[in-house]
């Protein structure tokens, strides 16, 4: 797993001057608190940031997927012809199908496609995820989501309404 880091959610980010990356006072910093904020309310926090993309005992990109149930067939549409195998998984989700049952699904397609082949066991462990990475990792998907990606380090109790969407810096 790569380092994941946003930008805080609490201010619009701002760009350098030559307009790469983020400005480092607008990023969530590893070793530092730091939260996920939900549109119900909701609040995923963790003390200390290792940049894992944990926060509180959940991953952030199946957070993401969660909130955005709605917007499955959008995403699925929009990347069906590059994703096909995660956009089958959304679709199961989508329909209702429980997270036991499409890992069941992606277990039996990756093993009828892979066989006992080393290097694929992530694909169906990690099917939710990887929804999510496909959902929010471009800025311009996070920003056309119903519901985009909030992370702040701000420690009371704040709105999601009140936040700006997170951005991937990396």
């Amino acid at each position: 797993m790569g380092i994941f880091t946003w930008t805080d959610a609490r201010r619009m980010p701002r760009r350098p001057k030559d307009g790469y990356d983020w400005i480092s006072a607008d990023k969530i910093g590893y070793g530092g608190y730091a939260k996920i904020v939900c549109p119900d309310g909701t609040e995923y926090a963790t003390d200390y940031y290792y940049g894992d993309g944990i926060f509180g005992c959940v991953d952030a990109y199946e957070v993401i997927v969660d909130i955005n149930k709605e917007d499955l067939p959008r995403i699925i549409k929009k990347y069906g012809y590059k994703r096909p195998f995660l956009c089958e998984c959304a679709k199961l989700l989508s329909e209702g199908k429980s997270e036991r049952e499409i890992t069941d699904f992606a277990y039996n397609k990756i093993k009828k496609e892979h066989g006992n082949e080393e290097g694929y066991d992530w694909l169906y462990k990690e099917w939710k995820r990887n929804i999510g990475i496909m959902m929010c990792c471009d800025d311009k998907d996070n920003d056309n989501l119903k519901y985009p990606l909030k992370i702040t380090s701000i420690k009371k109790k704040v709105s999601y309404d009140d936040l700006y969407p997170s951005y991937n810096t990396q």
